[in-house]
């Protein structure tokens, strides 16, 4: 029995000696304590963090020489060799140095994902510019014909004004915004449309729903966003568009941009202009048109400058100016008419 009992303290002293031995320490850089930080022994998978001043305890299995390695976020992984004395006699400080990033430009890209409309607030569908290409829209009335759930009507025979009904409203109650800003009053759904050529777009994100409201307070229906071209490379375009209007009158645009980007694409700019011809049309020969006379022209420009200090510098600008005349008489003053309407828009 004596003999067992000097056996079993051998063997509690010698797992005293040869057990685990416990690692304090604390991780710092220049200016202080680094929280979080994780430590752990080569070879093992039990790392332990810091806590928010900095301090660790780890347990070692070798009491002889071992290698711990220290990370953290924003610095260089640093590896340090112990041995058994080291660890005994005092507490362990490890510096590290602070990781330096050289970032390039970040591009953020988004994807639709597919969901249930009833559990969404807000549904977003988008009209790029490949289908107005398809579809050879001449401007962005002709493109919304082919936007599920939206109607262009022309309600008015004189002046051949387009408007959109969204959820069975009027184009009054729908809100046009340019590059997310609403620039122009509710007239610009009636009108406007028509007056945006396809040439300046780069697509078109429509909001359908009350939820959009916040975009302006004509957005009850919803609102139809207009996003321009920006330029992304260098690169030029000019286009003829010619329609004919049953086979006796004609409808005429011209369209183009250029495009220049600066070397790393840190700036550019686009000029972009659309110029549009349409005779008057009377279909049923009595005097009085069922297409206005219209002459347009559209000018354009955005330009933008990335600095590495001052963030990025945006300058968007266009102007649309148009003619349009109906009725009877047409091509002499709007006051000889017998019956007509006459208006001038010009927008900047």
């Amino acid at each position: 029995m004596r003999l067992l009992i000097c056996f079993i303290t051998q063997i509690a002293s010698l797992s005293c000696a040869f057990g685990q031995v416990i690692l304090k320490g604390e991780v710092k850089d220049e200016r202080g304590p680094i929280p979080w930080a994780i430590i752990s022994e080569l070879g093992t998978n039990m790392p332990v963090f810091a806590d928010a001043t900095g301090k660790f305890e780890l347990k070692l299995d070798t009491i002889q020489e071992t290698v711990i390695e220290i990370t953290a976020t924003g610095y260089l992984n640093k590896q340090v060799r112990l041995c058994l004395a080291d660890i005994k006699r005092r507490k362990i400080s490890i510096e590290l140095s602070a990781k330096i990033y050289d970032l390039k430009d970040i591009e953020i890209q988004g994807k639709h994902a597919d969901a249930l409309r009833d559990e969404r607030s807000l549904t977003t569908s988008v009209l790029n510019s490949k289908t107005l290409e398809l579809t050879q829209s001449a401007n962005l009335a002709e493109g919304l014909c082919f936007q599920p759930g939206l109607r262009m009507e022309t309600d008015c025979q004189t002046c051949g004004y387009s408007q959109i009904r969204m959820n069975g409203m009027g184009g009054s109650y729908t809100q046009i915004l340019v590059n997310s800003r609403a620039i122009f009053p509710s007239l610009m759904s009636l009108y406007g449309l028509e007056q945006f050529p396809a040439g300046l777009i780069d697509r078109v994100e429509v909001v359908k729903g009350g939820g959009s409201v916040t975009a302006g307070v004509s957005a009850i229906a919803g609102t139809v966003n207009i996003i321009t071209k920006a330029p992304v490379a260098n690169d030029f375009s000019i286009g003829l568009t010619q329609q004919s209007i049953d086979g006796q009158r004609s409808d005429t645009q011209v369209n183009g941009f250029v495009q220049r980007v600066a070397k790393y694409k840190k700036s550019g700019a686009t000029l972009l202009m659309n110029l549009r011809r349409r005779d008057h049309y009377d279909a049923n020969q009595d005097g009085f048109s069922e297409l206005p006379m219209i002459q347009g022209a559209t000018l354009g420009a955005s330009a933008f400058h990335n600095s590495s200090k001052l963030g990025s510098t945006k300058i968007q600008f266009f102007t649309i100016n148009e003619k349009r005349q109906g009725g009877n008489k047409i091509g002499e003053a709007p006051e000889l008419a017998d019956q007509g309407e006459f208006r001038l828009h010009h927008m900047f």
